[in-house]
This record gives C-alpha cells, sequence and structure tokens, in this order.
C-alpha cells in the first residue's frame, strides 16, 4: 500500500483533533478490499494496521448494468458464492481469514434492507463484521437490535433529518454499538465532531457520543488495544479542546 504522510488532508486530521484514522478503499465492488488504520501525526509507529478489516459492500453503489451484480439477489448469490468457497479453503487468502473469523470487516449498506441482508447471510459464517449505513431509514434500528453487530453511521450536517438525528440514540437504547464516520476528505475533519453534537441533539447519551469516535472506533477498527481511551498500555494521543465542542 503507498501512503503519503505528507499530504494535506494528514494535516487537517490533526488540527480537527483526529489523532487516528482508517483508510478505506472505495466501496464501489462487492469485496473492496481491506483498509490500512494509520496515526495522522507522522512518527515511527504511524502504520497500527496494514491489512484489515476487510471491505465489503452491498447496495446499488455495486450495481452495473453490463456486468454483474445487477440487482441486489445477483450481488448476494455473489456474496454467498465467494464465502462458501472461502469457507471450503479456496478464493482469496483474506476471504479465507475472513470466514474463519481471523479478519473482521466494515460492511457498506447502501439501505437498510442491505443490512438486514448482511445479518442474515454472513450470520451464517459466524463471522466478525461491523456496519457501515449512511441513511435515515428508520427500520435499521430493528434490523440491528439483538444482532451483536456494531453500526457506524454518519457523518451528519445541519440537513439530516431528525428520524437521521435520533437513530444513533435509538441504536444505543437497543444496545448496538455504534461509531461515528468522518468520511474525510469528502467531508471536512470538524464532521466527525460535528456528527457527535448532532447525535447529541438528536437524544443520544453524551458519553457515548465520545465513545463513539474513541474507543468503539478503535475497537471496530481492529486496534482497541493500542488507542481509543485513555488508560494503562494505550498510546498516549489526544486532543484538548477548550470546551466541550
Amino acid at each position: 500500500a503507498a501512503l503519503d504522510l505528507e499530504h494535506p488532508d494528514f494535516r487537517r486530521a490533526v488540527e480537527a483533533g483526529i489523532t487516528t484514522a482508517l483508510i478505506s478503499p472505495s466501496p464501489d465492488n462487492l469485496v473492496s478490499g481491506t483498509a490500512m488504520v494509520v496515526k495522522t501525526a507522522r512518527g515511527p509507529n504511524t502504520i497500527l494496521r496494514e491489512a484489515g478489516p476487510l471491505v465489503l459492500s452491498l447496495g446499488p453503489r455495486t450495481w452495473e448494468y453490463d456486468r454483474a451484480p445487477t440487482s441486489r439477489i445477483v450481488a448476494m448469490d455473489m456474496l454467498r458464492g465467494v464465502l462458501s468457497e472461502a469457507k471450503d479453503g479456496r478464493g482469496h487468502d483474506r476471504l479465507q481469514r475472513f470466514v474463519s473469523g481471523d479478519l473482521g470487516a466494515i460492511v457498506h449498506c447502501g439501505e437498510a434492507m442491505d443490512a438486514g441482508a448482511a445479518l442474515r447471510t454472513l450470520g451464517e459464517y459466524g463471522a466478525r463484521y461491523n456496519i457501515l449505513y449512511q441513511g435515515d431509514e428508520p427500520f435499521i434500528v430493528d434490523e440491528m437490535a439483538g444482532s451483536g453487530i456494531g453500526i457506524i453511521v454518519g457523518p451528519y450536517d445541519f440537513g439530516v433529518s431528525r428520524v437521521g438525528l435520533s437513530m444513533p440514540a435509538r441504536l444505543a437504547a437497543a444496545e448496538t454499538a455504534v461509531a461515528f464516520a468522518a468520511n474525510m476528505p469528502a467531508a471536512s475533519g470538524e464532521s466527525l465532531r460535528v456528527t457527535a453534537a448532532l447525535a447529541v441533539r438528536g437524544g443520544m447519551d453524551a458519553a457515548k457520543a465520545r465513545q463513539a469516535m474513541s474507543s468503539i472506533t478503535a475497537g471496530m477498527a481492529g486496534v482497541g488495544s493500542r488507542v481509543g481511551a485513555l488508560k494503562g498500555g494505550l498510546d498516549e494521543d489526544m486532543g484538548i479542546f477548550s470546551g466541550d465542542t
């Protein structure tokens, strides 16, 4: 993997108080590759995780008119096919590691029904994964409740519906682990804190909102043993602000 540590986006992330970032391949394919977890400030231990978690994508973004998958049904059939091959010891090594539980994944879901399909399909393999969902369909809460799977939401801005802003609170109340996405560089570095603030405005507990952009996020990225909380044994990375912003 190539990483430009001098890129201005890293500086903007540091200025916004983001100390660790998950760099993900574009989720335009059913299996898009693996993400990388890095510290935004250059140092001797910049790369925290070079290969992982795996990035899968479901929904209209992956559909094409001239090649498969052309629909949700075809996409799910293709996903079952590659996972079944991996379960039998065939196919790509990282898919084999995923179905064996050795490698986690982030599953981009375009719509709430994609999240439901992912829960049903991936549940057959006992794999470790979390769902990334950026919509505002309220029944995503019911889809996730009791699944034991975490969800990544956001980023939110002031144009998000009231229903959308209430979802982090409702998901957390249903005992679903919630994390926030910043989506840099498409969104500004401040989008992470804005998302947290808007989620609190929508009813989420402030402490849970802080965890959603620190310890829970680090755990989903597979680096919870290194960063994400202020306690002994973890790296001393932190951002200091003048108020509860």
